[in-house]
């Protein structure tokens, strides 16, 4: 879930409503992660909180887990990890992580979606964001150029440890940080040369979170898409 890393909760009605229609539509299996957020819990909790989910869920991948119902019918040959505003960030970092540490061997079949990536040259959005950083991570002494929210941060940067089948990047028409969304899309084309990676620009006339809360009555204004197919 989203939040800017201090609201909203893995129940929060945005979420759940989305989620729900999602999971009915596609008929999968959905694990959606509530994880501590600031300013109580502060960064990095929201990742540690995430990574011992996304732990848990894979302890299911042989069948023995605490969960029967994960046991029984979840595919571990076809994972997603899945998350809107903070929650792609940190869903961008779990990929990473698991990759680095093998948590799978089959996860470099499966894919992402969604990020969030909070850097801008804009002086004012930058002075907001950087407020709402500083409150989440407030022993941060980077600013919007530490790694945990700068995940692009220069083209020096290797993303190529994500490590994913296929990548989807949803960003909306009035989000604020809508060329920093195409940007880390752009990146993700020339570091996974053996990622199908589908760079996808909703033009609607409503905020992202809107886009998650009302899927069925949206109707795009000028949709415009960027399918790139990134091969070795």
């Amino acid at each position: 879930h989203g939040g800017r890393f201090l609201t909203e909760t893995a129940f929060s009605p945005t979420y759940q409503t989305f989620l729900t229609a999602a999971v009915s539509a596609s008929d999968c299996v959905a694990v959606s992660v509530d994880y501590w957020c600031a300013p109580e819990h502060s960064i990095p909790t929201p990742y540690d909180d995430s990574w011992t989910a996304l732990k848990w869920v894979f302890s299911h991948i042989t069948g023995y887990g605490q969960e029967d119902w994960l046991n029984k019918y979840a595919d571990f040959t076809k994972v997603f990890m899945a998350g809107d505003s903070a929650g792609a960030n940190i869903t961008h970092h779990m990929a990473m992580k698991a990759a680095k540490d093998k948590l799978s061997p089959g996860l470099n079949d499966s894919g992402v979606t969604g990020i969030d990536d909070m850097e801008t040259t804009d002086v004012a959005i930058r002075t907001w964001i950087e407020s709402i950083w500083m409150l989440a991570c407030p022993i941060s002494k980077d600013g919007l150029d530490d790694p945990f929210i700068n995940v692009v941060q220069s083209e020096l940067v290797d993303l190529s440890g994500l490590d994913c089948g296929r990548v989807l990047v949803m960003v909306a028409e009035k989000d604020k940080l809508v060329r920093q969304g195409w940007g880390y899309g752009m990146k993700l084309v020339g570091d996974l040369r053996d990622t199908e990676l589908v760079s996808f620009l909703l033009s609607f006339t409503l905020n992202p979170q809107e886009l998650l809360l009302f899927p069925p009555i949206i109707t795009p204004s000028k949709p415009s898409y960027l399918v790139t197919k990134a091969v070795g």
